[in-house]
């Protein structure tokens, strides 16, 4: 935020701290939540563009969440279905194609996606109170993949950096599969598809590619990902249950001092 608002980015500054509000509205801190929305709302005054004005909405649809747990909780129903049908209301603008015909923003904006996906995870959640223990606010033991820019390295929780500078075709493929589980959690890639991601400048008859994504796939398994990649009937993905985490950090100092 320190960032965003030092460059007068105020169409970020707004969304972000949308998420941010929404985040502690999850974790039952609404007083907080609401504060961080009423800076957002300063934030939007100042942007023109309507996309991160439906973001906020949707970051917003947190609040009507929580009411509508809360509601039902306390066997007030109509209470809850007013809450949740406004939150849902938020959801349908967004899924929605413009007037004019172009694609609806849940389909042409990651940023939307990101607030949808959020949105829709909140109204999933069983009723009930909504503030949690310190100790369950704790991270779980979900698998966790730290990936450098343009996986040049990549981290598994708690285990030391792998570097993947001088393993150009696998470097790519694991970028291609890491951006695919950030921007379309549960889809996968096909091996046509991998292999235009780690060897874009080639074309080879379909068995010797399917071979050497294949391999490339062993090879990312073997480096530490293991069962983290995954094999279906209609291609190959990352773990839908793992965290994956993009890292703006170029290289890891440490290894890359070891190294040399």
């Amino acid at each position: 935020m320190a960032l965003l608002q030092g460059a007068g980015d105020w169409h970020y500054a707004a969304v972000f701290l949308g998420a941010l509000g929404a985040v502690e509205i999850a974790l039952g801190e609404a007083e907080s939540g609401a504060s961080r929305f009423a800076a957002a709302q300063a934030a939007l005054a100042r942007v023109a563009a309507p996309t991160p004005r439906l973001i906020l909405e949707l970051h917003g649809g947190h609040e009507h969440a929580r009411l509508a747990r809360e509601a039902a909780a306390a066997g007030d129903h109509p209470a809850a279905e007013r809450h949740r049908s406004a939150a849902a209301a938020v959801i349908a603008r967004a899924e929605a194609p413009a007037p004019d015909g172009t694609q609806a923003p849940a389909r042409s904006s990651g940023d939307v996606q990101f607030a949808l996906r959020l949105l829709e995870r909140e109204l999933a959640r069983p009723t009930g109170p909504l503030t949690a223990a310190p100790s369950e606010r704790r991270p779980t033991n979900a698998p966790l993949l730290v990936v450098g820019p343009q996986a040049r390295w990549f981290r598994l929780r708690d285990r030391e950096p792998v570097l993947m500078s001088k393993a150009r075709a696998a470097r790519l493929v694991l970028a291609a599969l890491v951006r695919l589980r950030i921007d379309a959690p549960g889809r996968a890639l096909s091996a046509a598809e991998l292999f235009r991601a780690g060897w874009p400048d080639e074309k080879i008859g379909h068995a010797a590619a399917s071979n050497r994504v294949y391999v490339t796939l062993t090879r990312l398994r073997q480096l530490g990902l293991g069962s983290l990649v995954q094999s279906r009937d209609d291609g190959f993905l990352l773990d839908p249950a793992a965290v994956v985490v993009e890292s703006l950090e170029l290289a890891q100092p440490a290894l890359e001092a070891a190294k040399t």
